[in-house]
């Protein structure tokens, strides 16, 4: 559908070849553009679990997690255009997608303590891929500043607009494994540690078709690594290093003091890019075509907790820091330092202040 609204409303202009044949399309040059992209929706999760405890040395637990995916976006996309006079006219874009679905994962986690008379313990926790079952709409909507004309060379309109519609784009996305290592001890009665690291290699991430068959290139898709989206996959995605570190302190009687930091390492790598042109179908339902390749993210956490005979609370506050370069649109040729697009550069910092109150009966 984008090429062609692209083609409808004339921002891709036909190359010729020496016998005055159509040879290919490049888009109409533009001086300057706006972008505005606006999220909202998101995931919710649901535990269900089970744990068992065998004399206080050996910790067992199962989760069960179903997710419910909901996610919205709209995308107003605009460009000026000049014309033979150096006029500039606009052209623009807007987008609407919706991603919804269900999915569901395991959690298995062992906690040990090694010595008896000593605190310190050992965690390891393995979590199966999640399974994600989702389902793509999408509204898009073009509209240019060249004029329309019909068979006689009438001028029907000094504007060309188009649109499409995509719905049902149905696809099965499975997660990585993950696996979780933790150490933690107590240090008296007055102060806990803590320290954990995950791991998750991306790139074992696949992504399937409902009925596992391709109509566009008429095979069955078995989420092997040689299919198109799955190359993309392993091309494109890194294995990810989560570390996390604590401290709790007790202040005074029923007060806790809390610290921690979070490291999270890039998920992609450096020239990863939205490639539209794989030879799947997954093109034909392509409407939107700004990424970001996200760099690695920090996070710094305070908190305070109060906790008597039947009521508890904690309030803690959390900075986040990480950057990233967004690109409107990928340009073939990548590699060319003539060709390629500017990236604009994106803080994703953000202030978290979180709020829990209890009441134990």
């Amino acid at each position: 559908p984008l090429t062609k609204l692209g083609y409808d409303t004339q921002i891709l202009e036909p190359i010729y070849d020496a016998n005055g044949k159509i040879d290919g399309y490049n888009p109409v040059e533009a001086q300057s553009y706006d972008y505005k992209r606006v999220q909202w929706g998101g995931t919710q999760q649901y535990d269900f679990n089970i744990a068992m405890n065998w004399e206080d040395q050996v910790y067992a637990g199962l989760t069960i997690g179903v997710y419910n995916v909901n996610h919205h976006s709209t995308t107003d996309y605009t460009e000026w255009l000049p014309d033979a006079n150096g006029a500039l006219h606009d052209y623009y874009m807007i987008n609407e997608e919706r991603l919804s679905g269900t999915g569901w994962d395991i959690k298995m986690g062992l906690i040990l303590r090694p010595i008896q008379e000593s605190p310190f313990r050992i965690g390891l926790a393995v979590h199966t891929p999640t399974f994600y079952r989702l389902t793509q709409d999408a509204y898009l909507y073009m509209n240019s500043p060249f004029a329309q004309f019909n068979s006689k060379e009438e001028m029907i309109s000094d504007f060309t607009e188009a649109s499409a519609e995509v719905w049902d784009n149905r696809y099965n996305i499975r997660t990585p494994w993950k696996f979780n290592l933790s150490l933690g001890t107590t240090v008296g009665n007055f102060l806990a540690l803590g320290a954990e690291y995950e791991f998750a290699d991306y790139r074992s991430a696949s992504i399937s078709y409902n009925n596992y068959y391709d109509d566009w290139n008429n095979y069955w898709d078995q989420s092997v690594k040689d299919k198109p989206l799955n190359a993309e996959a392993d091309r494109f995605l890194k294995p990810v290093s989560t570390l996390r570190l604590g401290a709790e302190a007790r202040l005074a009687k029923g007060v806790f003091g809390r610290v921690g930091y979070n490291f999270v390492s890039a998920p992609l790598e450096k020239d990863a890019y939205l490639n539209l042109f794989t030879d799947s179908p997954s093109y034909f339902y392509s409407t939107n075509t700004d990424y970001v390749n996200l760099g690695a993210t920090h996070r710094a956490t305070a908190g305070l907790g109060i906790r008597g005979k039947h009521f508890y609370a904690d309030v803690a506050y959390q900075y986040q820091t990480q950057k990233g370069e967004l690109y409107t649109f990928h340009v073939p040729d990548m590699h060319s330092e003539e060709n390629r697009l500017q990236a604009a550069d994106v803080k994703l910092n953000r202030h978290n202040v979180m709020l829990t109150l209890g009441y134990k009966f």
